[in-house]
């Protein structure tokens, strides 16, 4: 995974349409103050922003809020991924970076492949440990910064961080998957390709 070549691909796709992902990123942001429209939410940024990267499509804001398909495994996914993670992070931190990491990318096959939750977390498990571990561990570092960074300001950076931090989770998760083409709306039914 060419770390160097997906940050100047993700910069240069987040410079394109910078005032449609921060508008999206808002909408989204502001869907989120009402817990019972988080899951949609989630799935509208993976379609979102998972069509902008791959087909090109922009992010359209019904995106944000039509999605209530996929409701209970995304809570599934949530629970499971946060309790998991924080007894990871309690016993001595290196556990919860390394289920940080393997699933980072667990969301997104939810959505993208039709998965239930338990099976996308172990897909995202095996593409990651297939392509590298340190590479992910990169990416998820990057994200954190760029989030830290964003919301240092007030929270009014993260409009800003947080587009581009999902256009290059996008990339990541679409070389990691082999899910170079195709619309995030079609229910892709064969398994995960790992390099």
């Amino acid at each position: 995974m060419d770390i160097e070549r997906l940050l100047r691909d993700s910069w240069e796709k987040y410079l394109k349409e910078i005032i449609q992902l921060v508008l999206f990123t808002l909408v989204g942001g502001f869907l989120c103050i009402f817990i019972i429209t988080i899951p949609a939410v989630m799935k509208g940024f993976v379609v979102g922003f998972l069509g902008y990267v791959r087909d090109g499509r922009k992010p359209e804001f019904s995106d944000l809020w039509s999605h209530w398909d996929k409701f209970i495994p995304i809570v599934l996914l949530l629970i499971v991924m946060g309790i998991l993670t924080a007894i990871g992070f309690a016993l001595l931190i290196v556990p919860g970076v390394y289920l940080t990491v393997v699933w980072f990318y667990a969301l997104f096959y939810l959505v993208d492949k039709d998965m239930g939750y338990w099976k996308a977390m172990g897909a995202s498990r095996d593409a990651v440990m297939q392509s590298g571990f340190i590479n992910h561990l990169v990416i998820v570092l990057i994200a954190w910064v760029l989030n830290a960074l964003g919301s240092a300001a007030a929270g009014i950076g993260a409009l800003f961080t947080a587009p581009f931090a999902l256009i290059l989770i996008s990339h990541a998760y679409i070389e990691i998957s082999g899910s170079e083409s195709g619309n995030p709306m079609d229910v892709l039914t064969q398994p995960p390709k790992v390099s």
